[in-house]
């Protein structure tokens, strides 16, 4: 059986660089430090370092390092939970969405939330579905909200919405003159611009629409730039898209018609998540949910 003190005690050496160092921080002698690696590795059955001098993670010391120190963050902060709880306060949330969803809907949930709970403190990040869902599994951040999860991560997944993907072009580029939804084959002779929410459209539509694509651009507000500026197109889910002057949205189809992208909850598989995380995540449902929300966000899939 593995106890959560030498995983601690692991950590602490993995972190200082050796054993003495660590002995000092964990306030235990060195001899107790390395019973308690020995233990460790005995009731793993491999070896934790490279080498006596404990300098250098092992291949197996690196995978139970990245687990050991996402079990300790999120035991920390079931205790700071508990003694929040104690001191009859909410605690902190810590969370992360994808930009459409941090721009549309997060400014209202978060408002409203804390005028109820003026207590509680608020940790907001985002990021592509991928990086949310890094920072979910390592227990970085309590919950995130983006789109579905890769096969095999270690996240549940509750959809909420859905929105289609769309085509941004200039509004004098020759696609918005089409006034038809627009498909790969329009596509074949234009610079499309990839970016982060691209590369979770399903089906090989993906792949054709990338094909003659020379840039990749994370960041919105240099996406947008050169869009306008007439360097390319792009594809995004239509809660990205903001409209402004110069700009035109179309819808973009596949084989089948149109094509969607599902928005949802976060969460690490039998994560322990702290009563303010839970009323957020509750709150920020019933705001997504809302009728208010739906008008705001446009044709969206409840």
């Amino acid at each position: 059986m593995i106890k959560h003190e030498a995983l601690k005690m692991f950590v602490a050496v993995a972190e200082a660089g050796n054993i003495l160092h660590a002995a000092e921080r964990r306030g235990r002698s060195p001899a107790a430090v390395s019973m308690s690696l020995k233990q460790l590795e005995e009731n793993i059955g491999g070896t934790l370092f490279d080498g006596d001098r404990k300098a250098k993670l092992s291949n197996l010391g690196e995978h139970v390092y990245a687990i050991a120190r996402a079990e300790i963050d999120s035991f920390e902060r079931a205790t700071e939970s508990i003694r929040a709880f104690a001191r009859n306060e909410l605690g902190r949330v810590n969370l992360a969405t994808v930009p459409s969803i941090g721009y549309r809907i997060m400014p209202l949930a978060i408002s409203s939330f804390l005028e109820t709970r003026p207590e509680v403190e608020l940790d907001l990040m985002d990021g592509d579905t991928k990086s949310v869902v890094s920072l979910v599994e390592t227990g970085a951040i309590d919950f995130g909200v983006g789109g579905r999860p890769r096969q095999g991560a270690q996240v549940e997944f509750e959809r909420l919405i859905s929105d289609r993907f769309v085509v941004l072009c200039g509004e004098r580029h020759r696609l918005a003159e089409l006034y038809k939804p627009i498909t790969v084959a329009d596509l074949k002779h234009e610079t499309v611009i990839a970016n982060g929410s691209t590369a979770v459209i399903p089906g090989s539509d993906l792949l054709a629409a990338r094909t003659g694509a020379r840039l990749m651009v994370r960041n919105m507000t240099s996406l947008i730039a050169l869009v306008r500026q007439g360097i390319g197109v792009t594809i995004l889910p239509e809660l990205a898209v903001s409209l402004e002057t110069g700009l035109t949205s179309l819808p973009f189809h596949g084989a089948e018609g149109a094509i969607w992208r599902d928005i949802g909850l976060l969460q690490k598989r039998g994560a322990y998540l702290a009563p303010a995380a839970v009323a957020f995540r509750d709150h920020l449902k019933e705001i997504v949910l809302s009728d208010a929300v739906a008008f705001d966000m446009g044709e969206v899939a409840p």
